[in-house]
C-alpha cells in the first residue's frame, strides 16, 4: 500500500506540475501580448506626439505669417492714407492760392466750397 500511495502522490504531483506549467505558459503568453500591445500604443502615442508637434509648429508659423500680413496691410493702408492726405493737402494749398489770387478776400469762401466738393468726389481707396 505504501507503494501505491507513493505512486498516487507522484501522479498527483505530475498532474499539478502539468497544470502549473500550462497556467505559467498561458500567463506568460498573456503578458507578452500585453507588452506587445503596450508597445503598439506607445508607438502610436509617439507618432501622435510628433504629428502634434508638427501641427503646432505649422500653426505658429502660420500665426506669425498672419501677423506679418496684418502688419503689412496696416503699413500699406497707412501709406495710402498718407498719400491721400498729402495729395489732399497739395490740392488744398493749390486751390487756396488760386482762389486767393483770383478772388481776393472772397477767395476763402470759394475755396471752402471747392474743397468740400473735392472731398465729396474723391473716394478713399
Amino acid at each position: 500500500m505504501a507503494a501505491e500511495e507513493v505512486l498516487q502522490t507522484v501522479d498527483h504531483y505530475k498532474t499539478e506540475i502539468e497544470r502549473l506549467t500550462k497556467e505559467l505558459t498561458e500567463t506568460t503568453h498573456e503578458k507578452i501580448q500585453a507588452a506587445e500591445y503596450g508597445l503598439v500604443v506607445l508607438e502610436e502615442k509617439l507618432t501622435l506626439k510628433q504629428q502634434y508637434d508638427e501641427l503646432e509648429a505649422e500653426y505658429d508659423s502660420l500665426k506669425q505669417e498672419l501677423e506679418q500680413l496684418k502688419e503689412l496691410k496696416i503699413s500699406s493702408l497707412a501709406k495710402l492714407f498718407l498719400r491721400y492726405h498729402l495729395a489732399s493737402f497739395c490740392i488744398f494749398n493749390h486751390t487756396h492760392y488760386a482762389c486767393m489770387n483770383m478772388y481776393g478776400n472772397h477767395g476763402w469762401a470759394i475755396f471752402l466750397d471747392l474743397h468740400a466738393c473735392e472731398y465729396s468726389t474723391i473716394s478713399f481707396p
